[in-house]
């Protein structure tokens, strides 16, 4: 499938020569498989299709591999070898699987390996486990939590994994005003999680069951948005860089 998609990536960029905007995301998107991929049967065919892309004048993106932080110097973030994938067990790999891509701030992360094990560990739970709340809405809680902040990376880049898990594009599109009843109850308390969590109350658990959620979803709804709040510090605090598309 790798090699049907490369194809076509180079089928669409011979006939979209003109259109510069077009062809530059598709070549940022070519650049992160080539570069980024820990699966090395997906890398290496995107490796060779930029070969390809460069021997037709095609490539116009520079050969510099992207920095995944501003702050922390590239030698300082361990550089991961791509591998055949099921050779053994991969973090990152799996990492790759559940989100197409092995994000800028995961990178980072590693610098403390055994801590980033604990991390994707609990994230693979709390987003793409079994739980009370359906994985579009996992991930629509996270993107308003980011919002709170205002944290730019983590708000692209949870509004990707929310399309890919089955969003409405009308929640991203039009916001607020197409949500269900339901979320838009929990706003409040997002808010209140973010900047004065000590100020919470019975009162608010109580109006919340009564828009109807469980007490396991506003559990489930709780730590998700908690954890985005706390990843948007570290984010910021360590100058985590956009990913290349």
């Amino acid at each position: 499938k790798s090699e049907e998609s490369a194809n076509e990536l180079l089928k669409i960029l011979r006939d979209s020569k003109s259109n510069t905007k077009k062809s530059l995301q598709i070549l940022r998107k070519i650049k992160r498989f080539a570069y980024e991929c820990p699966v090395l049967e997906i890398s290496s065919v995107f490796e060779k299709l930029i070969t390809r892309l460069k021997d037709e004048d095609l490539y116009k993106l520079d050969d510099d591999l992207p920095l995944p932080s501003i702050f922390i110097h590239a030698e300082f973030i361990p550089k991961h070898k791509p591998k055949l994938l099921g050779e053994y067990p991969d973090i990152f790999q799996e990492t790759f699987l559940l989100t197409k891509r092995f994000p800028h701030f995961e990178m980072v992360l590693n610098i403390c390996p055994e801590y980033f094990k604990q991390f994707r560990s609990c994230m693979n739970f709390l987003l793409y486990g079994d739980g009370p709340l359906s994985y579009d809405w996992r991930f629509y809680l996270g993107l308003v939590a980011a919002c709170t902040y205002h944290n730019e990376y983590l708000i692209n880049f949870t509004i990707l994994q929310y399309l890919l898990h089955g969003g409405d594009k009308l929640w991203i599109e039009e916001g607020y005003t197409a949500l269900p009843d339901k979320l838009k109850a929990i706003m409040k308390l997002n808010c209140i999680l973010a900047y004065t969590p000590w100020l919470i109350q019975k009162e608010h658990i109580q109006h919340l069951v009564a828009e109807g959620w469980s007490l396991q979803e506003l559990s489930h709804a709780v730590i998700v948005m908690s954890i985005y709040h706390s990843l948007c510090g570290f984010v910021q605090g360590v100058g985590v860089a956009e990913e290349i598309d």
